[in-house]
């Protein structure tokens, strides 16, 4: 079916979000899509210089009709491509054509030995997978879109790219990689971020480097390597668009590492006052409390941890979608101090309790460590904290210095 047939149609279409379907002659809907932009992307099908898969081709000379529904956002667009799908069954339509929700990978770890499933829901039975992020720029502080990319084709997708520091590389049994869905004439973008579960056994997938850090030695974060690695349909963890969305309208997800650190603030804390009181395993029951500059310092500590927290409980109580303004200032501000205060009392613990304390006998020195790589770790670092912090309080959305 040429682009003429069509002109007319594709020039009126809409340049706002919602859902496309097309129809044969005999009026049965055989695909349904959503888009962003509904003018680009159904107009994608009908350009002569398209490099269409040979499935894409077939669709294209079977489209007679042209019916679109223009939705509020790209989520209720999201949703309503999910319905639509489920209704009509179109036989072009490769997902979504049940009424199953989409998979979770679980690791068993209550079993004797291990294993993986899928499951369609996420339940509370101890079973977790792995999620490399990192890729060591600005698509992990949600600036551009992940470089690892995901390319759809028949049954599938093929993954390529790579992540830092992730966690349980090697150990896991599968990866939930965030990618860009590559789509053709389209640039990378955020918008079309999907969220696969990549095995680790799969061609493609290996682990490379050290893992040797100045601190959280407790994991073993090395580098992913997916080299055109094909993964099916069902490897979809969620359904396209709700990263993005979750990404843009609940800022809040990205603060996930700091009830660690905050974690971390509380045990320098606590660790002082029992080596004080001579109540630290490992240390020798030997009181230090008495000492007036112990006192001011343990002082001084309690008053940190008390600020951090209550800043800290606060943001966590504001969490929402579409936070206001102040909140996500007030937001970032949290971060950046929970990062910064957790090894600000971590050296007032080294001072205060002395060179003992250090031993790698006990945690302290670990905790030092630990706490002072919070404030490199993405997608929010301090200096990213920082530099949206300013931005945001002297500009409003929109606003340039350009005359």
């Amino acid at each position: 079916m040429t682009q003429h047939k069509f002109a007319e149609a594709l020039k009126n279409l809409p340049t706002k979000p919602g859902v496309y379907l097309y129809k044969n002659a005999a009026g049965k809907v055989i695909y349904v899509g959503k888009a962003v932009n509904l003018r680009a992307r159904v107009r994608s099908y009908f350009h002569q210089s398209a490099q269409h898969t040979p499935k894409i081709r077939q669709l294209v000379e079977e489209i007679a009709d042209i019916e679109f529904i223009v939705a509020g956002s790209e989520l209720e667009a999201l949703l309503l491509e999910n319905n639509l799908i489920k209704k009509h069954q179109p036989r072009y339509n490769v997902r979504l054509k049940d009424d199953k929700r989409y998979p979770y990978i679980k690791v068993h770890w209550q079993d004797p030995f291990p294993r993986v499933t899928t499951t369609r829901r996420i339940l509370d039975d101890g079973a977790v997978y792995a999620q490399p992020f990192s890729e060591g720029g600005a698509a992990a502080a949600g600036a551009v879109a992940f470089a690892t990319s995901a390319k759809p084709v028949e049954g599938g997708w093929i993954v390529s790219g790579k992540k830092i520091f992730a966690s349980l590389s090697g150990h896991a049994n599968y990866y939930g990689a965030l990618c860009t869905e590559i789509h053709e004439g389209e640039k990378p973008s955020r918008r079309n971020t999907v969220y696969l579960a990549i095995p680790a056994d799969a061609k493609g997938v290996s682990v490379v480097g050290d893992w040797d850090p100045l601190g959280m030695r407790g994991t073993v974060s090395r580098t992913l390597i997916f080299e055109d690695v094909f993964v099916g349909h069902e490897a979809a963890l969620m359904p396209r668009g709700v990263y993005f969305q979750a990404a843009v309208r609940w800022p809040h997800m990205f603060t996930t590492l700091s009830p660690s650190y905050m974690g971390l603030a509380q045990a320098a804390y606590d660790f002082t006052v029992r080596y004080l009181r001579g109540e630290q395993p490992g240390a020798g029951p030997v009181k230090r409390r008495m000492y007036p500059t112990k006192q001011i310092a343990v002082a001084q500590m309690r008053i940190t941890l008390e600020q951090t927290k209550a800043l800290w409980f606060q943001t966590m109580r504001e969490a929402r979608a579409n936070p206001t303004k102040d909140q996500l200032l007030r937001l970032w501000a949290a971060h950046y101090t929970i990062m910064e205060n957790a090894n600000e009392l971590a050296q007032l613990a080294i001072r205060t309790c002395g060179g003992q304390s250090m031993l790698k006998s006990l945690p302290l020195e670990r905790i030092y460590r630990d706490s002072r790589c919070g404030s490199l770790m993405l997608p929010w670092t301090a200096e990213i904290c920082l530099d949206r912090i300013g931005r945001a309080a002297l500009y409003e959305d929109g606003e340039t210095d350009e005359p």
